[in-house]
């Protein structure tokens, strides 16, 4: 820090202002200062802290979709955009996510009013809301690292015309440890800070218990959600890449004449992980 006729000078101002403007940079500054501190913020803390961008992370990270898939495709050589383009209405596809992002957290609220009511004899929707934030929060960053493993998942059955299961049986150390991860975060920024925060239970296992089923139920809550439209896939541009990858481009045309049909029949009941019904 240096003064000049009594101006406040630092050389960091550019760089505060770069993380600000770049929604990308803004957006992961908090994603690891949540995951270094997934605490929950005080009443008095959360009108200056992080926690008041929680809703706000859902739709960063939504918008932040392309440009992970994006850096997926420049650090990795696939074009998982084009993989994506399948879907006839990308935006509709985004926005699913979002949607059902924040119908989960709706449903956290409720159930978690409900308990934290009953519990205690007395309504408790400062606590409630709380909770609910977090949830907020860790339901962006599951978004965040997910997404890719969407793009990746939908490219994979594409290009090696396989099914998931068959990876995860040939790689079941990189497939245990992804899973490892996920399972890590979910109980340190989620679960342990709920717990931490409202002893609902004199029993701290209990009380994780009850936040792990709560947040369970929130999340299934998304096949009861309101209809927003049905996601089509483009079958036949799918069938043109499956076709036309490096295995399939020298097989006879009888070969490809029943690979075709396997294609289509593939692409119709094709189906994503359970982030939601429709996605």
């Amino acid at each position: 820090m240096f003064s000049k006729n009594g101006v406040s000078v630092t050389y960091l101002t550019p760089f505060k202002i770069l993380i600000q403007k770049i929604p990308f940079l803004e957006y992961l500054v908090r994603l690891v200062k949540f995951v270094w501190n997934p605490l929950i913020e005080t009443e008095t803390e959360f009108s200056t802290g992080y926690m008041r961008y929680a809703l706000w992370d859902i739709v960063s990270v939504i918008s932040l979709f392309t440009v992970s898939v994006g850096l997926m495709s420049l650090f990795d050589n696939n074009n998982y955009s084009d993989s994506l383009s399948l879907f006839k209405n990308q935006f509709t596809f985004y926005f699913q996510f979002g949607f059902y992002a924040f119908w989960s957290t709706l449903m956290f609220f409720i159930l978690t009013s409900v308990v934290v009511s009953v519990r205690h004899l007395e309504l408790r929707f400062k606590e409630a809301f709380l909770c609910s934030f977090q949830y907020a929060r860790y339901y962006a960053l599951f978004l965040f690292l997910f997404f890719p493993l969407i793009a990746w998942y939908i490219h994979y059955l594409l290009y090696e015309a396989t099914s998931i299961k068959v990876y995860v049986s040939e790689n079941l150390f990189k497939s245990s440890c992804v899973l490892g991860v996920f399972t890590w975060l979910y109980v340190r920024c989620l679960i342990k800070p709920l717990t931490n925060y409202s002893q609902i239970f004199s029993n701290r296992k209990i009380t994780a218990a009850t936040f792990i089923l709560l947040s369970w139920l929130a999340f299934t809550f998304n096949m009861y959600a309101p209809s927003i439209g049905v996601l089509k896939f483009d079958q036949k541009k799918a069938c043109s890449i499956m076709l036309s990858n490096s295995k399939f481009k020298d097989s006879h045309i009888s070969v490809k004449q029943q690979l075709l049909g396997l294609c289509q029949e593939n692409i119709t009941h094709m189906s994503l992980p359970p982030v939601n019904r429709r996605a």
